[in-house]
């Protein structure tokens, strides 16, 4: 709790007074989700929607959102029920999750390559708004969980470390 409250505290006071010359901030506290499943560092601390699973046998869809200078950083899980046959995690699941989320966010997939999420095999998708604004997606399946991590940037801004350490910071904490 102390830790993100100087995340924040940090996050408020660079804003406003912005960093000395050769002064870089430090690095967000790693955020661990409350399951205990995966850990991420995000700018500041995440805002939660949907709902988590009650049991085995029920589905859930939750996403952890951050807005911070017209960027966006998210985490969303979707598990299923015991009860669905899940695909095995492979390059073409993968591909049809990139591709349903072009459909879903009525942008292009520029580029897709395979990537190490996390320690786990997955798939990264380059997309492109019709805005002009671009999302970097990373998707990767683990047990009945399919998670996609992603971080979108506003038209013309070509700012992307902060998003790719964010993507790189991602770690799944059960097995």
């Amino acid at each position: 709790m102390i830790d993100q409250l100087a995340a924040m505290l940090m996050t408020a006071t660079t804003s406003l007074l912005g960093n000395a010359p050769g002064i870089t901030s430090p690095a967000p506290p790693a955020f661990e989700s409350p399951g205990q499943d995966f850990r991420v560092s995000f700018p500041t601390p995440p805002q939660l929607t949907g709902h988590a699973p009650a049991d085995d046998d029920d589905s859930g869809s939750w996403i952890y959102t951050v807005r911070l200078d017209g960027r966006s950083f998210m985490v969303r899980i979707d598990q299923y029920p015991n009860r669905i046959h899940v695909p095995a995690p492979a390059q073409g699941t993968y591909r049809l999750l990139l591709s349903a989320h072009a459909q879903e966010s009525s942008s292009r997939l520029v580029s897709e390559k395979p990537v190490d999420v996390g320690g786990f095999e997955g798939m990264e998708g380059d997309f492109v708004a019709a805005n002009g604004s671009d999302e970097l997606v990373r998707v990767l399946m683990v047990g009945r969980r399919i998670y996609q991590l992603s971080y979108a940037l506003p038209p013309g801004d070509n700012g992307g470390e902060q998003g790719d350490g964010f993507l790189s910071s991602f770690q799944i904490t059960t097995r």
